[in-house]
């Protein structure tokens, strides 16, 4: 079976809210973003300087400015129901960021292997057309303890990277991510703070489904991220709502078949 690529409007606009939060900023190049092997995504632009981004570009999309809860944190909501395309809305948008920015440096945070699996599915049926719109390949995986040499390449190319990953998968002490034996090393650091080090974008699919809990909320931070976009219908937290796709306009464009409310 063959997907088409049509980005409807409501995915267009999702992606582009995502973008336009980081408006204004330098381009991350080799010069600026790389540092003793390390490729990282690097964000010119001050706290504040995103706070009014995030303002701007909740307003435009005609959200409430009581129901944006706006935040001076890296952390926004994009609200889209199940079924309207939010795996590849976020997929696409790590692609718009790297063409627009060169930030290069994702991961995609799932509540279970059967989503995990729905991720990467959702990129095989669309990498041919992705690249043929965006002129790169990008190196898109599933984390997998066995092997390093894809946390390698993460860690050091400069090309668009995005690693998928349950919470379960490294959210120990145990993890190998943070084995301090010389063979679970990167240039003598724990592979987990090699990755920080690369202060990836996350996409949190279903935060709600145990994301927000001390733990995870922990090892998250530990991941430096440059960013943390939260995706899903229902929000169990708040903060930074860039987009709503509603229930009720989802089901005006013929996008679901019944109302949930």
């Amino acid at each position: 079976m063959k997907f088409k690529l049509e980005n409807p409007p409501h995915q267009s606009t999702a992606i582009q809210s995502v973008v336009e939060v980081f408006r204004g900023m330098e381009r991350n190049i080799y010069d600026n973003a790389h540092v003793e092997d390390i490729h990282s995504n690097v964000c010119s632009l001050t706290a504040q300087e995103i706070t009014a981004n995030i303002k701007r570009v909740s307003s435009e999309n005609g959200i409430n400015i009581n129901q944006a809860f706006i935040i001076g944190e890296n952390d926004a909501c994009i609200e889209m129901e199940t079924g309207t395309g939010k795996t590849l809305t976020y997929i696409q948008t790590a692609y718009e960021l790297f063409k627009q920015y060169g930030l290069s440096k994702y991961i995609v945070i799932v509540p279970s292997v059967p989503v995990r699996q729905g991720v990467i599915d959702t990129f095989d049926n669309f990498k041919d057309q992705l690249a043929e719109k965006y002129d790169v390949t990008p190196d898109v995986f599933v984390y997998d303890s066995s092997k390093l040499s894809k946390l390698h390449d993460f860690i050091t190319s400069d090309n668009l990277q995005i690693m998928v990953l349950t919470l379960a998968s490294f959210n120990s002490e145990n993890n190998i991510l943070n084995h301090v034996e010389r063979e679970g090393l990167f240039n003598n650091l724990p592979h987990l703070e090699a990755i920080a080090q690369t202060h990836p974008i996350i996409f949190m699919d279903e935060p709600q489904e145990g994301m927000d809990t001390d733990n995870s909320k922990q090892w998250i931070r530990k991941l430096k991220p440059l960013f943390k976009f939260r995706y899903s219908a229902t929000h169990a937290v708040k903060k930074n709502v860039l987009y709503q796709l509603t229930p009720a306009e989802s089901y005006r464009l013929g996008l679901v078949k019944n109302l949930k409310f």
